[in-house]
Parts: C-alpha cells; sequence; structure tokens
C-alpha cells in the first residue's frame, strides 16, 4: 500500500522576519482562514519592553562601540519577537491549490492534500494540549488557547513526522476565529466546487457611527513612535546633550502639530456624534479613544477607570444611577481587606516622602507605593461602585474598573444559584466563562447561543455558560428568573 504523507515543518525564523510585511497585505482572498486576530497588545508589550531594555543596557555600558554593538542586538530580537507575534495573524490557515495547510504561527505548518481529508465539521474541544502542535491518540491537534473547533477526518492510513516521529494520523483538529468558513472551505475542496463566498459585514451606518478616516488611523501611531524614539535619544549617551536637546524640541514640536490635528478630528468626530443624538458622555469616550492605537488607548482607559471608581464611591454614587435596573452585589467580603492594604499602601508612601532625604529614592519608592495605594483602593470600591446589573432585558456583569459583559435575557435557557467553590470549579472549561471577581455565591448562566467572552491579550471567544460569582446568589437567582418570566411573556 501506498503511504501518503502529512508534510511539516517546525520554527521559521525566515518567516518571522517578513511577518510584519505580510501583515499588511489584505488575507481575505485565497481560502484564508484566520486563528488569531488580535495581536496588537501584545506587540504594544513587546516593543515597550525592548525600548526598556536598549535603554537600560544602554545606561550601564561605557564603552561607544559595545553599547552600539547592544543596541542593534536589543533592535533585532526585538524585532524577531514582533515578527514571532505577528505571524500569528499573518500567516492564516489556507485551502487552496487542493490542499489544506494548517499554520500556527512560524512555529509550526502543515500540509494535507484534499483528497485525503473525507470529512469535515465544527467540533469544539477543550483538553490538555498545551504544545503548539501535538498527536495524541492519532489525532494532530493544533489549538489556540487549548481550544479546537474544527475537525478533520483523514481516509487512513495518513503518516506524518513530527518532531522526528513517524505518526499514522486518523483526524486533525485546529482552532479558527470563522469555523463555519472553514468547514465551507474545506468541504468545497473535497467537492471540487467553488466555495461560496462569505457575505461581507455591512458597513456601519455613517450618519449614526462617523468612522475616523484612515490615514489619521494610521497618523495616531506616530505620537507613540516619536515617544519611543524620544525617550532612547535623550537618555542613552551616544548623542551630545546639544544634540539631544534639539530633537527634543523638534520632536515635541511634531507632537504639538499631530495635538492640533487630533483635536481638530476629535471636535469634528463628537458634533457628528452628538448630531445624530448620542449623549454626551459617550460621544465624548467613542471621539477621545477611536484618535488613540488601540494598546494606547486600552491604557488610557485603565487609568482613567481608577479615578473614575474613586470619584463614584466618594459621592457615595454607582455606575447604575444613569441605566437604573436592579442590582446584583458582589465582592463583599474581600472590600475589607482591600481598604486595609490600601491604607497600608498609603502610610508607607507617605513615611517615604516625608522622611527619605535622597531626592531620587524618595519619589522612585514613595510615588509607586501611593499609586499602588490609589489602585488598591479602586479595587476596592469598584465591586460597590460597578455591581452586577438586570436592566432593559440583559444582565450587565462587571468586573475590575471598565470590564463589563453583556448578556440577553431572551438567550438565557437555565439559571442556577450554586456555592462559589462549586461553581469555580468550571473554571478552565473550554465553553465556560468565569467573570473574574469574589463573591459568596455563584450564578450559574446556562445559554441558548453563545456570547463573546474576553481572553488574554484583547481576543474573545464564544462561550455557552457563564459564572458570576454574586453575594446573595439565591436573591438574584429569582430576580434573574422573574426576568426572564417577563421577557417570555413579552414575546408571547
Amino acid at each position: 500500500m501506498t503511504t501518503r504523507q502529512v508534510g511539516t515543518r517546525g520554527v521559521s525564523v525566515g518567516g518571522a522576519l517578513a511577518a510584519p510585511w505580510v501583515a499588511r497585505r489584505n488575507r481575505a482572498e485565497n481560502g484564508a482562514v484566520t486563528y488569531q486576530e488580535s495581536v496588537g497588545a501584545g506587540v504594544a508589550i513587546i516593543l515597550c519592553l525592548s525600548v526598556l531594555e536598549i535603554v537600560l543596557v544602554d545606561l550601564v555600558l561605557d564603552t561607544l562601540w559595545v553599547r552600539l554593538v547592544a543596541a542593534a542586538a536589543g533592535i533585532a530580537a526585538g524585532y524577531l519577537l514582533i515578527g514571532f507575534s505577528m505571524a500569528l495573524s499573518a500567516y492564516p490557515h489556507q485551502v487552496a491549490n487542493g490542499r489544506l495547510r494548517i499554520r500556527y504561527g512560524t512555529t509550526f505548518a502543515a500540509d494535507v492534500n484534499t483528497s485525503l481529508i473525507t470529512s469535515v465539521s465544527g467540533q469544539r474541544r477543550g483538553g490538555d494540549c498545551r504544545r503548539t502542535a501535538e498527536v495524541i491518540d492519532g489525532a494532530l491537534i493544533v489549538p489556540v488557547m487549548g481550544v479546537t473547533n474544527v475537525l478533520v477526518a483523514l481516509d487512513s492510513p495518513v503518516e506524518m513526522e513530527l518532531r522526528k516521529n513517524v505518526i499514522s494520523l486518523q483526524e486533525i483538529r485546529f482552532f479558527a476565529t470563522e469555523p463555519e468558513t472553514a468547514v465551507q472551505l474545506v468541504r468545497a475542496a473535497i467537492e471540487g466546487t467553488p466555495p461560496v463566498p462569505p457575505q461581507a459585514p455591512s458597513a456601519p451606518d455613517a450618519e449614526s457611527r462617523p468612522q475616523v478616516p484612515g490615514w489619521l488611523r494610521r497618523l495616531r501611531w506616530a505620537g507613540l513612535l516619536i515617544l519611543l524614539a524620544e525617550i532612547v535619544l535623550v537618555t542613552s549617551g551616544i548623542l551630545d546633550w546639544r544634540i539631544a536637546a534639539g530633537i527634543l524640541a523638534v520632536t515635541e514640536g511634531t507632537l504639538a502639530v499631530l495635538g492640533v490635528v487630533y483635536g481638530a478630528a476629535f471636535v469634528s468626530q463628537y458634533r457628528n456624534l452628538r448630531r445624530v443624538g448620542v449623549p454626551r458622555a459617550e460621544a465624548f469616550s467613542s471621539s477621545f479613544f477611536a484618535l488613540l492605537p488601540p494598546p494606547m488607548a486600552e491604557l488610557v482607559r485603565r487609568e482613567m477607570s481608577i479615578f473614575r471608581v474613586i470619584a463614584l464611591a466618594a459621592a457615595r454614587r454607582t455606575e447604575r444611577s444613569r441605566l437604573g435596573g436592579i442590582p446584583l452585589g458582589y465582592g463583599r467580603d474581600g472590600r475589607r481587606v482591600s481598604t486595609v492594604l490600601a491604607v497600608l499602601l498609603a502610610t508607607a508612601g507617605a513615611v517615604v516622602l516625608a522622611t527619605v532625604s535622597p531626592t531620587l529614592p524618595r519619589y522612585v519608592v514613595g510615588v509607586p507605593l501611593l499609586y499602588g495605594a490609589l489602585l488598591t483602593a479602586a479595587m476596592a470600591a469598584a465591586s460597590s461602585t460597578r455591581p452586577h446589573v438586570s436592566h432593559g432585558g440583559a444582565l450587565r456583569l462587571r468586573w475590575g474598573l471598565h470590564q463589563e459583559l453583556v448578556v440577553p435575557i431572551e438567550t438565557l435557557e437555565e439559571v442556577r444559584a450554586e456555592p462559589s467553590k462549586s461553581a469555580s470549579g468550571q473554571d478552565g472549561t473550554p465553553d465556560v466563562f468565569l467573570v473574574p471577581c469574589q463573591g459568596r455565591g455563584a450564578l450559574v448562566l446556562r445559554l441558548a447561543s453563545p456570547v463573546e467572552v474576553p481572553t488574554r491579550l484583547g481576543s474573545r471567544r464564544p462561550a455557552m455558560t457563564v459564572v458570576a460569582p454574586v453575594d446573595a446568589a439565591e436573591a438574584a437567582r429569582d430576580i434573574i428568573a422573574r426576568a426572564m418570566e417577563e421577557r417570555s411573556d413579552e414575546s408571547c
């Protein structure tokens, strides 16, 4: 019998180097199936850490040529790490030319001839597979976050070499952000028929949601890049301080010009939103954050959330004040511990600022302590100022300083009240999302249709069960059950 092969390859440094440029191309054609879209936060973290590392190493070294070599090595390493991160979106799975190519960035790729595939279906599974690619019981598993959602059955025997071992395969499981599209493309390739092109999402109504111009969305990165370049040039000893001062003036002038452009765009965006009836606070927030790069917008949103929560707590108000609805409280037991910790941090910071004599150590130690006290106090107050709310045919489940998940009442099939420990034991199951807060009990919400829940690095995944910690689980369950009954009566 002739042996059929599944070709594989491992880490490709060349692919990582090319990934930032490949990512600029349009990947919506030629049978592309994405498995990771949101890599901007990871790239921003790598970029910031690389700049910080280069500056610190430059300050430690004395010899000019050694500093230049270290800076070049740091830039090269940072670029390579960014390439490996961007490769997750730059190199999608692909169905083309009679083959299915399954990828995971530039660390793994497998080519399967579509003539070896007998069937394909969408089937969501989670498991213990934590490697990029692994074979378990004759199945090649290429997961994302430990989850696969597309199953490809093969015409056995099909052999594959993985890490110098020849393995017989019966099926392949991998993850796709749009599993229906992946199944449709593979099925069309098996049958030899042209795939039905997926319908493009309808464009947002420009009258109701004005969009930021494309040139300005690209320009918004300029401010961040100029600031990073400014840090490197001013803090490193490569340039004379006079030259560095001149560059500093030029960059500050450029930032001032960008500030004028951003200000004009903000005013225009805000007026357009207000003209179509968007509330002032929402119009201001949408206009402001639309002008920032996504990672920077997230950082600014987090910092602003600290002061908003503190202000609400000081005014003895909650976020439900503008929405109404019935609050479902949580986190009562953890507030006292967080409050005590915030007081201790604030006291330590005040003592350091008042007693330490050298100026630099005083602020290096004291200011972070005071910031930690402010952050801890905000986290302690968040559970009371940002309660879960049942309002307007939906449940708003809150956690942290600004995170929120909206679950429509009509999607609920079952609501149970369980002890907090037994409910938290479901965390880690692929179809379950545990709201990351504390409570004396928990609500287990079984859904008829999935909701999108957040994961790490800003990406999202579907979940069919949501576990929400609350303090009074029985009372909260009764409130939601009444809301479900009212919703059912309205639909009838």
